[in-house]
């Protein structure tokens, strides 16, 4: 006799067989939702839009600042760095190693970019130039969230879909950074259908 619990497991594995056949990758911006609605499309689009779960520089103390640029600004540049951290997996509102990080710079040199501030910044933004004798202190504390709380948990700069007919959607996505590999994505979007 076949348990409860083996049925409802072989229910899931078909949902999930279900689900991700329904969506095909085409490249790395791009995949097709097949057999689905137009409110199904709007809703997965929103759903990356604003509520899907990324790590960013959540709370800034500046211990001193002698740059030209107030305190304020200097957070708020540092606060919107994209970072490149691997999928976390704790629960709700658990914190762990992965999401929330306390990382404490300081630097004098000319110009600072954003990976001298940790190796999970995405390289190669100004942070601020620094003129002679001028120097910045700052802890910066890493946590998770949606871009429903702040624009910098926002994944992408735009992701919108074109109708290919009544049932079939192609979404293309306009990303900030290389972060996510688009097959995470399509992963949190399949979860998100069932």
């Amino acid at each position: 006799m076949i348990s409860s619990q083996e049925i409802q497991k072989n229910k899931m594995v078909h949902l999930n067989n279900v689900v991700s056949q329904r969506i095909k990758i085409i490249d790395q911006t791009s995949f097709i939702l097949s057999e689905s609605s137009f409110q199904e499309a709007n809703n997965l689009r929103k759903f990356y839009l604003e509520k899907m779960e990324t790590i960013a520089f959540d709370t800034i103390i500046i211990h001193k600042n002698t740059s030209s640029m107030n305190d304020d600004l200097l957070a708020s540049r540092i606060g919107l760095i994209p970072l490149i951290i691997d999928a976390c997996v704790c629960v709700d509102n658990e914190v762990c190693d992965v999401c929330c990080k306390t990382i404490r710079f300081w630097s004098k040199t000319n110009r600072v970019l954003s990976q001298e501030i940790s190796e999970l910044c995405k390289p190669g933004i100004i942070v601020c130039n620094l003129e002679r004798d001028q120097e910045i202190d700052v802890t910066v504390i890493t946590r998770k969230g949606t871009a429903q709380d702040h624009a910098k948990w926002s994944l992408f700069d735009a992701m919108y879909y074109e109708p290919q007919s009544k049932t079939s959607f192609k979404f293309l996505i306009e990303m900030n950074s290389e972060i996510i590999p688009i097959e995470s994505i399509i992963e949190m979007g399949i979860r998100y259908l069932k």
